[in-house]
């Protein structure tokens, strides 16, 4: 508690991830324990941006420049490809803005590094280069399109984790051999001991 109230000093209020990580180990349907542990994700990754002043790419004046002198070029683009339709170049000129936010991941993998959290123990080997649960996300939050429930229950478990251990890592946490516990784990990676890792922080001894 007093590295919390220690953070929010710095402007950095751990409340709405820590609200959302409870709230999602309460829900009993897969996709509902999902998005409730991605809003922590994206929480902390606000956070993350906003305390070190780079919410946004550019500065918003520079950025009004950039976006203005980018209207022109993308009409000309569309009538390249045949694309005559004023409203649609409006549409795409309209979400130009969002041009001037971080990528999600990129935002996260810098959080990730900076508190020597891991992902790459939650899949299989080989990891991929991106956690599929970003894909996952967009799917489920940006379109009508459905998933399998496995595929929903196992990325739900490996988002908890991940914002599980930023949780801990920032309220100055170390060991996070239990987030998730080894038996979990192993459900979802089939790696449930590694021989060496910063979940702890240290190399794990091997059983004679």
């Amino acid at each position: 508690f007093r590295r919390l109230r220690r953070l929010r000093v710095q402007g950095i209020d751990l409340e709405m991830p820590l609200v959302s990580s409870i709230v999602g180990t309460q829900q009993g349907v897969a996709r509902q324990r999902f998005g409730e542990f991605f809003l922590a994700l994206e929480a902390l990754h606000s956070l993350h941006l906003e305390s070190r002043g780079k919410t946004f790419m550019l500065e918003k004046t520079v950025f009004r420049k950039v976006q203005s002198t980018m209207g022109e070029p993308l009409r000309k683009a569309l009538l390249e490809q045949g694309v005559r339709s004023p409203r649609i170049h409006e549409r795409m000129r309209a979400k130009l803005g969002e041009l001037n936010r971080p990528p999600l991941w990129d935002g996260v993998k810098d959080l990730m590094a900076g508190l020597k959290v891991d992902w790459e123990d939650l899949y299989a080997a080989p990891a991929p280069d991106r956690p599929p649960f970003l894909r996952l996300r967009n799917r489920l939050f940006h379109s009508h399109g459905r998933e399998d429930d496995e595929t929903i229950y196992k990325e739900s478990i490996r988002v908890e984790a991940v914002e599980h251990r930023i949780l801990l890592r920032w309220l100055g946490w170390q060991d996070l051999w239990n987030a998730p516990p080894p038996e979990v784990r192993h459900f979802v990676s089939g790696k449930a001991l590694p021989d060496h890792h910063r979940l702890t922080g240290r190399k794990r001894r091997k059983r004679r």
